[in-house]
Order: structure tokens, then sequence, then C-alpha cells
């Protein structure tokens, strides 16, 4: 949490989602141990997937088979080297496993309707464009790119950082 409060996010997720309803379920994709949500949603039920262990479950969001949650995060996941690739230095196409639209699928199908999505990037801005987005049953409330030179010291010419809010209509 202490990292998390350095980086600026707990400030961050919190003036954009002020009124998180306790009784949600919470789900955190690519929580590492070190960097996680976790002491944020002491109140709430958090759970976390990741290719790392000690989270509760473990491997790719693309194959979790869950109930619905009424809030999903993630941070530095879908942008081209964060996502579900092969290990090459730069992303070509036929190293991604899924696609965009299957992507948002699948986020969709584990969003309960009414839910929000808050996907954070600091390397890259988020790989969905906004068409994908609607097309896949979402409203963007906020996309803001660079957003780490606001709150942190980061020449904004090299920020790429992007936030994007989501609710599932």
């Amino acid at each position: 949490m202490r990292l998390l409060r350095v980086l600026g996010l707990v400030d961050l997720i919190t003036a954009h989602l002020p009124n998180i309803n306790p009784n949600e379920r919470i789900l955190e994709i690519g929580a590492t141990t070190t960097l996680n949500l976790g002491g944020l949603f002491k109140q709430s039920k958090y759970e976390s997937i990741s290719i790392e262990e000690g989270q509760t479950y473990r491997g790719n969001f693309m194959n979790l088979q869950a109930k619905p949650y009424g809030y999903i995060f993630s941070l530095n996941v879908f942008e081209p080297f964060g996502i579900d690739r092969g290990f090459h230095s730069k992303p070509i196409e036929s190293d991604y496993l899924y696609t965009n639209k299957q992507r948002l699928a699948k986020l969709s199908d584990l969003t309960n309707s009414g839910g929000i999505n808050m996907h954070i990037t600091s390397g890259l801005p988020v790989i969905f464009e906004n068409q994908e987005i609607h097309n896949a049953g979402f409203r963007i409330i906020q996309r803001k790119s660079k957003f780490e030179s606001e709150i942190k010291e980061t020449n904004p010419r090299y920020d790429y950082s992007e936030i994007l809010v989501l609710h599932k209509k």
C-alpha cells in the first residue's frame, strides 16, 4: 500500500471512485505481492488474479470463471507490453493470444450491470479503442492521458500513462 501511495495511485483511485460500495465484489487483474490494491479495500470482498503466486486466483483473467464483480481494476495490464503475449522485445500481431474484442467481452462478463472498470497504464496508453469499448457494452466515464505528469514529477513529453474508467451499461 505504501508503494501505491508513493506512486499517487491511492488518491487517484479514491478521487475517481469515492463511493465504493463495501458489499460489492472487487477484482484486481495483474496484482503482485508488492503492488496491489488489497489494503485499499479491506472492508470489501477483494479478489485478485495474476500469473504471480499469492493471489486469490493464479492465471490469465481470460480463463477466470467467477460471478460478476462490481468493480474491476488493473495497473499496467492493458498496454501492448503487459498483456497475454509471447516473450519478444516488441509485440507483433501474431504474438497475442486474444483480440481486444475478446478481452472486452470477458471484462463485460466479469462486470455486473452498472459495474465500474478502472484500467491504469504507465508505459503506454490502454490498448482499447473507444469504439471497441462501446461495442462491448461499456460507457466511457473518463479517458485521460498523461496523468502521471500531474501527480508526480514526470516530463509530460515522455508520459504515456493513461487512466480509463468504464461503466457497464
